[in-house]
C-alpha cells in the first residue's frame, strides 16, 4: 500500500551544493523519502547534480536505494512534456533548450536513470504548461522588493539592509526572457555582473564569489544567493502542486522564510507535542536491502504512519497531533527491528528523531530552537525535515546518539510500543517552520 504524497525535492538543485555537503544529500535523500513520501525532481536537476552524479558512479549503499526508489517510483522525474517522457529524449529536449550548466557526465547519468526503471512503467510528472519564469518573477518581486511585516531578529534586519542595494538594482537588470519572466541563470549572470564588475555565464554560483576576498562582502553574496535559490524552488514547487522542503537553513534563512511564504503577521497561539525516538543511523539503514525498506514504508505500518500525516496536515488538533506521533514510533520501531533483522552490524548505529507537532494553526521552528547553537554545519550530522500541511509545519530533527546526552535526551532504544508515551507541550506563539505549503 503506497503513500500518495508527492513533494519537490530541491535538495538535488545544484545551486544549493555550496550549502550544503554529499553526506548532507544522502541523508535528505534518505530520510524524504522514507518520512515525507515520493519525490519529485525537475528534469533539470537530474543533469546538472554533482551529488546525483556521485551517488551514480560510486560503490555507495545509497546508489541501490536510489535505483529502488526510481523503479517503484518513490522518485519521479518531471519532464517537461508528454512527449519527451524518457530519459534519452528529455535530455535531448533540455539541450535543444540551450540550458545553461549540465553536467559533463549527463549522458552517463542519463543512462544510469535509464538502467533502473527499464522493464518497468516509468513514473514522472509534467511540468506546468504556465511559463515558470513568470511566476519566478513575481516571487522575486514580492519578497525582496518589500520588507517583512513580521517582526524579525537584530541579525536578520542588519543583513536584510545590507544586501538592500543588491536587491533591487539585480532584480532591476536582469534579463527578462521571452514570456517577461527571469530564468535563474540570467539571474546568476546579473549577480556575477553586480559583484565583479564582467560578464559571464555561470553555471555554478560559487564562481560568483570565488574571487572576493572581504569576508563580510562574501557572506552577503551567499546569503542573497541562497535565498534566491529559496525562492526559486518555492515557486516551482507550487507551480508543480508541490510542497516544497528548503534545506541547509540556519536561523536567519528561517525568518526569510517566513517572508517568503507570507505568513499572518498576528501572534498565533497553540501548543507543541514533542516525541523522541531511536532510529538507524543512515549508514546503518543503506545496509538493509532497499527492497526490504520499502516492504515497510508501503506496507501497513508505513502507511498508517502517512495517513495519519495526511490527517493532521488536513485537521492539525491534539488528537491529529498524538495520533501522528504515535503512528510513528510504530513506524521507527519497525524500521529499528528490520535493521536488527536485515541490517549489517555497526557501532554506534543509534540516532535520535524528535518530532515537534503542532496542534494548531502555527508555523514552528522548535527543531532549530532545539539546537539553535549548532545550527549551519556545527555539527556536520544535524539535520532538518518538515511535514507541510495548509495549517501548519511539523518538524523533525535528527541526530548521532553520542549528542543525546548533551541535549538532554534519554539514549535507550524503544523496541516495543508503550501503552502510554509521555509527551513534552511547548507552549508557544508565533513560531515559523523552514518549510511551508
Amino acid at each position: 500500500m503506497s503513500n500518495n504524497r508527492e513533494y519537490f525535492f530541491g535538495a538535488s538543485d545544484l545551486q544549493m551544493e555550496a550549502f550544503a555537503d554529499i553526506s548532507f544529500f544522502k541523508r535528505s535523500l534518505l530520510h524524504h523519502v522514507l518520512f515525507h513520501g515520493d519525490l519529485i525532481i525537475p528534469d533539470v536537476f537530474l543533469y546538472i547534480s554533482n551529488r546525483l552524479h556521485h551517488i551514480v558512479v560510486s560503490n555507495d549503499p545509497i546508489r541501490s536505494f536510489l535505483e529502488e526508489s526510481l523503479r517503484g517510483g518513490a522518485i519521479m522525474p518531471a519532464f517537461r512534456s508528454d512527449e519527451k517522457n524518457n530519459f534519452r529524449d528529455n535530455l535531448a529536449e533540455i539541450r535543444g533548450q540551450e540550458i545553461q550548466g549540465l553536467h559533463p557526465a549527463a549522458d552517463d547519468i542519463c543512462s544510469f536513470l535509464e538502467a533502473a526503471v527499464r522493464g518497468r512503467r516509468q513514473h514522472y510528472r509534467t511540468w506546468p504548461k504556465a511559463p515558470l519564469s513568470v511566476g519566478y518573477l513575481h516571487t522575486l518581486e514580492r519578497v525582496f522588493l518589500s520588507d517583512p511585516v513580521t517582526a524579525k531578529s537584530a541579525a536578520f534586519e542588519k543583513t536584510w539592509t545590507r544586501i538592500g542595494a543588491m536587491r533591487r538594482t539585480i532584480l532591476e537588470t536582469v534579463a527578462r526572457d521571452s514570456f517577461g519572466g527571469v530564468r535563474r541563470g540570467d539571474l546568476m549572470n546579473a549577480m556575477h555582473l553586480y559583484v565583479n564588475n564582467e560578464k559571464q555565464v555561470v553555471n555554478d554560483v560559487r564562481a560568483i564569489w570565488k574571487d572576493l576576498r572581504d569576508q563580510d562582502a562574501i557572506s552577503d553574496v551567499k546569503k542573497f544567493i541562497k535565498w534566491f535559490n529559496y525562492a526559486y524552488q518555492y515557486n516551482q514547487g507550487r507551480m508543480f502542486g508541490l510542497g516544497p522542503a528548503l534545506g541547509a537553513m540556519d536561523e536567519i534563512d528561517v525568518e526569510f522564510s517566513s517572508h517568503l511564504c507570507a505568513t499572518s503577521p498576528e501572534e498565533q497561539d497553540g501548543r507543541l507535542w514533542s516525541d523522541t525516538f531511536v532510529i538507524p543511523s543512515e549508514e546503518a539503514l543503506l545496509t538493509v536491502d532497499a527492497r526490504f525498506l520499502f516492504d515497510v514504508r508501503d506496507g501497513q505500518t508505513g502507511d498508517d504512519y502517512f495517513k495519519a500525516v495526511e490527517a493532521w496536515q488536513r485537521q492539525p488538533s491534539e488528537e491529529s497531533s498524538n495520533i501522528l506521533l504515535d503512528r510513528l514510533k510504530a513506524y521507527t520501531t519497525e524500521l529499528c527491528r528490520l535493521y536488527i533483522a536485515k541490517g549489517r552490524n555497526l557501532l554506534n548505529w543509534e540516532w535520535h528523531i524528535k518530532a515537534h507537532i503542532p496542534e494548531d494553526k502555527i508555523w514552528n521552528k522548535a527543531g532549530l530552537a532545539l539546537a539553535k547553537d549548532v545550527i549551519g554545519g556545527l555539527i556536520p550530522h544535524f539535520s532538518l525535515l518538515s511535514l507541510i500541511g495548509p495549517l501548519g509545519a511539523a518538524t523533525y530533527a535528527w541526530w548521532p546518539a553520542s549528542l543525546a546526552r548533551p541535549l538532554g535526551i534519554d539514549n535507550r532504544i524503544r523496541l516495543e510500543v508503550d501503552a502510554v508515551t509521555k509527551r513534552s507541550q511547548i507552549a508557544s506563539n508565533r513560531l515559523t517552520d523552514a518549510s511551508f505549503k
